[in-house]
């Protein structure tokens, strides 16, 4: 049998290799290319396991059925601009959909469905406003999925976020079609006219701008959770790529591929909208999910996205939140919130929860009533020893089973036992308070250092 050593394996065998591996024994390069292979294979794989393929083709009902009445309520807000509605309707369905004449039809539909909502009674226009609040909570809903949300917004907070979306995205839109237009004459302008080059340039990346604008704003501030603003970034740019390369594909195929005019005759549209608003809202969940993996790298590498092995680093996390809630304690600033604390730990809420629940029940921490995950220490600092958190955060992290009773379990729980006297005995008894003291006197700032160095011994 011929056996292939290393220096025979192949470059690509090797990247395949590495991915199941521990990377860190790799050379540079490979590790920079296997680094982003698996991530690239973990955003698929979170994709899939989020159910974003049902999710998107539920939110392409949910937007056929709604398209019409938020059409509806933001032109009724628009006409405080002095913007003709064919001008709104025009600029919004040419940057949203593939092709001209699916635009147009889509566009003259809107325009008479509006038209005749000028007209309904005042229960009609609530009626139409709690519909776009309906369609936008089923939106929300879907970007916690992905970003591990698990609790929803409070009803007023909920309603008045709505709100602001149905009334502020009309203006953005108005702002828009302003800026677009002062932008084209600007460059369309005989000062411009030597640098045709630039003139082409700058007139077809506008829409691009827009796109990347638009898809930054919804993964922002869409969900539920503190997303970064470079993580935001990125997946827009990510999702602004893939939604323009989408529209020259599926104008090509409608152009030169479709035969759907054939089988559905006028009623063609409906079909064809209908897939191209569930190819969309792929688009954007998947650069959520892109966000995601970046402002969560570790909980991304996973399998069926359950995340990185949260046991291993519960210790780790607990003790970091609870420095940081041990110097607000010495500073007297009071209760700490999630923006303050889950930001530094750069962990998702639903770990970050998790944490703050474990610590309740050992109550370490006590939860500030009427204030949401609003928390403070439950006792001082030097109340608190490390040790006990060490041993105890996992409910009892070195237990024997209770059956059966013979000799081995006897002897394996003696020598259980033994352990936990040695972590105990390791750490010298050091506190909270000592610890914080500790690391403001050798880190000055960061914690991470001393921490992660007493748990590794312990």
């Amino acid at each position: 049998m011929q056996i292939r050593n290393q220096e025979q394996t192949s470059f690509y065998d090797r990247i395949v290799s590495a991915l199941g591996t521990d990377l860190e024994e790799q050379s540079v390069a490979i590790r920079w290319v296997a680094w982003r292979l698996k991530l690239l294979y973990e955003i698929v794989e979170k994709f899939w396991w989020d159910n974003c393929f049902i999710f998107a083709a539920s939110l392409a009902y949910t937007t056929l059925l709604a398209i019409a009445p938020l059409a509806a309520v933001s032109l009724s807000i628009l006409t405080a601009f002095d913007i003709s509605k064919a001008t709104v309707l025009s600029f919004v369905f040419k940057r949203l959909l593939p092709n001209e004449n699916l635009a147009a039809i889509i566009e003259k539909n809107i325009d008479t469905f509006s038209a005749n909502a000028a007209s309904v009674s005042i229960f009609g226009v609530v009626a139409l406003v709690l519909f776009s609040v309906w369609v936008l909570s089923t939106i929300e809903s879907a970007f916690n999925m992905i970003w591990k949300v698990d609790k929803p917004r409070p009803v007023i907070s909920k309603f008045l976020a709505y709100w602001s979306t149905v009334t502020f995205a009309p203006i953005l839109i108005a702002v828009s079609i302003i800026v677009t237009a002062k932008v084209q004459t600007l460059v369309l302008s005989e000062g411009w006219a030597e640098y045709s080059y630039l003139q082409s340039f700058t007139l077809k990346a506008i829409p691009y701008i827009l796109t990347w604008i638009a898809f930054f704003l919804v993964y922002k501030l869409i969900p539920y959770t503190n997303v970064h603003f470079i993580p935001a970034f990125y997946g827009a740019v990510a999702g602004g790529v893939m939604f323009e390369m989408a529209k020259l594909f599926f104008d090509y195929y409608i152009l030169n591929w479709a035969s759907y005019t054939v089988i559905y005759g006028a009623l063609a549209v409906i079909p064809i909208f209908l897939f191209w608003l569930y190819v969309t809202w792929l688009i954007v969940l998947l650069g959520s999910v892109i966000a995601y993996a970046i402002q969560y790298p570790k909980e991304i590498h996973s399998v069926k996205n359950e995340g990185f092995d949260r046991s291993r680093y519960l210790n780790y996390y607990a003790l970091r939140l609870l420095v940081e809630a041990a110097r607000a304690y010495l500073a007297d600033e009071g209760a700490l919130t999630p923006r303050d604390t889950q930001e530094k730990l750069e962990i998702t809420a639903e770990f970050y929860d998790d944490i703050l629940v474990k610590l309740k029940k050992l109550e370490i921490i006590e939860f500030v009533e009427g204030a949401d995950d609003t928390f403070l220490l439950g006792r001082p600092p030097e109340n608190i020893l490390v040790a006990d958190l060490l041993v105890n955060l996992n409910g009892k992290t070195l237990k024997a089973s209770p059956e059966p009773l013979d000799s081995d379990r006897t002897a394996l729980a003696r020598l259980f036992g033994e352990i936990e006297k040695s972590i105990k005995s390791g750490i010298d008894n050091l506190n909270l308070l000592e610890l914080t003291r500790q690391l403001a006197k050798e880190h000055n700032v960061s914690p991470v250092g001393l921490v992660k160095d007493k748990i590794e011994m312990a």
